[in-house]
């Protein structure tokens, strides 16, 4: 399927206050029940934050193990899907263009690789890890005919955005990003996004509305953000660039070899919603035609810390579900 964000009149938290409105679930016709008890489930399994937007405005706002509105933590992976908008953001002022190679801002000999396949990696086949490249950033395959989930690779980005731009990645992205959408708990650490559960929030409601906020673009370029939240390649029906996405028939996962599972990330979601997903249940999952955005923060869910493999997502929605669709 051909997912397709717009602009739409939602709800927008002021950028510089913490107000924000709320609605009831009971005003939305979810079951109160069931809903305490996917919050039940939620929190048990080691989850810090939760919060549940509709059409802009909070439905559900939770808190466990000391946190609050203004706790921040690494959302690790999960900061990939925001590099990708960066880039996005970086190419529509003309700093970059995915199709550029990689060396043309990191210069000769950034990977292992023999330098005429170095040569041949492009902004793009990081995005959508098809960069040919191990971890140890060795030459694996030829360039575009394999997928493998490559952090070391995808941390070379916020390098050529820096070369690209002329500013910091921290600097970048506060003044392309995070000051335009009010996200004032938010900061770039080494490698890492670190950010609280309403700004995870604000960054999802922003994309859902196709890169807008109240109005004005964040992004401009609809064409990248319409890439970008479809499938990038043939290898792996559910990835976008740097973004997880439902409704595919099948799914490579983080690992060695990057094994092959049948049918969608989340089964029980509508086959438009995708996620930014990170180590330890990091999530913020973006419904477009349910008007829903979902983030939790928090630890692993599951005894052994799992990546994209994780079944959480899936049980998370389940229970979901249960509640939102029971009118």
């Amino acid at each position: 399927m051909k997912r397709q964000l717009l602009d739409r009149n939602h709800y927008f938290p002021p950028i510089q206050s913490d107000e924000w409105e709320k609605i009831s679930p009971g005003e939305l016709g979810w079951d109160q029940s069931k809903l305490d008890e996917a919050l039940s489930f939620i929190r048990d399994r080691n989850s810090t934050a939760l919060v549940i937007l509709h059409k802009g405005k909070i439905v559900v706002e939770e808190y466990w193990q000391g946190w609050g509105k203004d706790t921040s933590f690494s959302i690790f992976s999960a900061g990939k899907s925001i590099i990708s908008l960066a880039i996005g953001i970086a190419q529509e002022q003309g700093k970059l263009n995915i199709h550029d190679a990689m060396a043309k801002y990191l210069g000769k000999n950034w990977t292992k690789a023999p330098p005429e396949k170095e040569a041949l990696i492009t902004i793009r086949d990081v995005l959508t890890m098809t960069s040919g490249l191990d971890e140890e950033l060795k030459y694996e395959a030829e360039v575009g005919t394999k997928w493998f989930y490559n952090s070391p690779a995808y941390w070379k980005l916020a390098y050529v955005i820096e070369a690209a731009t002329g500013k910091g990645i921290a600097d970048f992205l506060n003044e392309s990003l995070w000051s335009k959408i009010g996200a004032r708990n938010t900061s770039w650490n080494g490698k890492q996004v670190v950010t609280s559960a309403r700004d995870m929030a604000r960054f999802g409601l922003m994309v859902m509305n196709n890169g807008t906020w109240q109005g004005k673009d964040i992004i401009k370029d609809k064409a990248y953000l319409f890439d970008a939240t479809n499938k990038s390649q043939e290898f792996n029906q559910s990835y976008g660039y740097l973004w997880w996405l439902n409704g595919g028939s099948s799914r490579r996962i983080p690992g060695p070899n990057a094994p092959l599972y049948e049918g969608s990330i989340i089964p029980s979601a509508p086959p438009d919603a995708f996620a930014a997903l990170g180590f330890g249940d990091k999530k913020i999952i973006i419904v477009p035609s349910m008007e829903i955005v979902v983030m939790r923060h928090g630890g692993p869910a599951a005894t052994v810390a799992e990546l994209a493999a994780s079944n959480f997502t899936s049980l998370l929605w389940d229970k979901l579900m249960l509640a939102m669709m029971s009118k």
